[in-house]
């Protein structure tokens, strides 16, 4: 799915991404964050989406109050976020090694395989997750580092623009590649590009338990915020 699929109920309007494909697991978002659709609008997007087999759906990274109606709609927690900003005022970290402009033809696929191995069974992107994300926001930016002999793959970053703000929103290391300093080698790229497109601020989020990406991001110049977001989720198992 390289566009998010929409439903339209009423004045609600529902966006649908492909995620987690192997295990048909889509995410569901307002077509507008400001606003929070009806109960209703969710359930019977959610029967149409089990009525197609999904299995799993999760929400988009929203705040408290976007999330009530997909509570009464049945979703429970499934992790919590903290946000982090730049203001780009700060100091840029240099970048430990160069990096490439990816190729969403030819590179998408093993930037997946870099996402599967660098994250948890069930929170990996597959290339429907990482095109959901690069079609997220007006401008988007990929990123890759090569290492090896054979110049594999080793790390990835995904970022958008959108108004005035920046958004660092997927940053990936394979793990037999980890302290070679490639993650901040892709956020120092991805914030110089930020300045040049004049942003007034970066945000980032990740979870709370995730001491390594929020260190990896404290050394980069990020702040923590008193923001917090979370996911919640739908499944079909829980839902009988």
């Amino acid at each position: 799915m390289s566009a998010p699929e929409i439903f339209r109920i009423g004045d609600d309007r529902l966006l649908c991404d492909e995620w987690h494909a192997p295990t048909h697991t889509v995410v569901l978002r307002p077509g507008d964050p400001r606003e929070r659709p009806h109960r209703a609008t969710i359930v019977g997007v959610i029967d149409e989406l089990a009525g197609r087999g999904v299995d799993r759906v999760l929400t988009a990274a929203l705040d408290a109050a976007c999330l009530e109606p997909f509570a009464a709609a049945g979703f429970t927690p499934h992790e919590e976020l903290c946000v982090l900003r730049h203001d780009l005022a700060r100091p840029i970290p240099q970048r430990d090694a160069p990096t490439r402009r990816g190729s969403t033809r030819r590179d998408l696929p093993d930037a997946a395989r870099v996402d599967g191995r660098a994250f948890t069974t069930g929170t990996a992107l597959d290339t429907g997750g990482l095109r959901a994300i690069l079609a997220a926001t007006p401008v988007c930016r990929f990123r890759l580092v090569d290492a090896g002999a054979s110049r594999h793959v080793a790390a990835y970053a995904l970022c958008g623009f959108a108004g005035d703000t920046g958004y660092v929103q997927r940053v990936a290391v394979d793990p037999a590649s980890r302290r070679h300093g490639y993650g901040r080698a892709l956020l120092a790229d991805a914030l110089r590009w930020f300045g040049r497109r004049h942003a007034v601020g970066v945000l980032v989020n990740t979870q709370v338990d995730n001491i390594a990406a929020q260190r990896l991001y404290l050394d980069s110049g990020f702040v923590p915020t008193t923001q917090r977001l979370a996911v919640w989720a739908w499944n079909r198992d829980r839902s009988r």
